[in-house]
C-alpha cells in the first residue's frame, strides 16, 4: 500500500495566519484586528519554530523565531504602515513555504523508518 504524504500539525495555524496576513495588507481593518494578528502570527511563528527544531529544520526554526519576535504583541515593534505591508506579504509567503518544507521533511523522516 503506498504511503500518503501527511501535512505537519502546524499546517492549520499556518493557513489561518496566511489568510489573516493577506487580509490585513489593504489596511482597512480596525486597530484591534492588527493586535489579534500579532497574537496569531506570533503564536504560529513560535509553534513552527518548536516543530521545526524537532524535525531538524533549523533554518525554518530560526526564521520562525524572528517572525515571532517581530509580531510579539507584548513588546510590539512599531514600524511605518508601508513597512508592515511588505512584512505581512513576506511573512505570508514564508509561512506558505514552511508548509511544504516541513511536509517534505516529515515525509523524508517517515520513509527512513
Amino acid at each position: 500500500m503506498p504511503k500518503t504524504k501527511e501535512f505537519p500539525p502546524t499546517t492549520i495555524p499556518t493557513i489561518i495566519s496566511i489568510i489573516m496576513l493577506f487580509a490585513g495588507i489593504p489596511k482597512f481593518f480596525p486597530y484591534g484586528y492588527y493586535t489579534l494578528l500579532r497574537f496569531v502570527v506570533c503564536g504560529t511563528g513560535a509553534y513552527i519554530a518548536f516543530y521545526s527544531f524537532e524535525e531538524e529544520s533549523k533554518i525554518i526554526g530560526f526564521l520562525s523565531i524572528l517572525v515571532a519576535l517581530l509580531f510579539n504583541p507584548i513588546i510590539p515593534v512599531h514600524l511605518d504602515k508601508d513597512i508592515w505591508v511588505a512584512i505581512d506579504f513576506i511573512v505570508a509567503i514564508f509561512f506558505s513555504i514552511t508548509i511544504f518544507v516541513l511536509r517534505s521533511s516529515r515525509n523524508s523522516l517517515q520513509e527512513l523508518n
